[in-house]
């Protein structure tokens, strides 16, 4: 229970102190070519699996309401705090390696 909360707490600060957020699915991706999608975009954003639930709870923490109905399946954030584009890129790009399968949606901070 004490690692939930705290979970929470993570994901709701990463929310708040993001610029913006890639709701991503990673259906595919092995432990491996996760260690690499994070080393890559490592200097812009920080990538992070969470359960679906717990991802809910953090963004309305945060005021976010973005991602109502798109919380299903294997779920992934990427916590952009640097350069969007980048992280797009590598999360996207067919020609980089590992390519996240699916982009949701991105919620941009004001």
């Amino acid at each position: 229970m004490a690692n939930k909360v705290q979970t929470v707490a993570e994901l709701t600060d990463s929310f708040k102190s993001s610029n913006a957020v890639f709701l991503t699915e990673y259906r595919g991706l092995t432990v491996a070519q996760l260690k690499e999608l994070r080393r890559s975009i490592s200097a812009d954003a920080t990538y992070a699996v969470a359960k679906n639930t717990l991802i809910e709870i953090a963004a309305k923490n945060a005021g976010v309401n973005a991602f109502d109905g798109q919380l299903f399946g294997p779920t992934a954030l990427a916590f952009v705090t640097g350069d969007a584009v980048t992280v797009y890129r590598v999360t996207q790009s067919p020609l980089q390696r590992p390519c996240v399968t699916s982009l949701r949606q991105i919620l941009f901070s004001s």
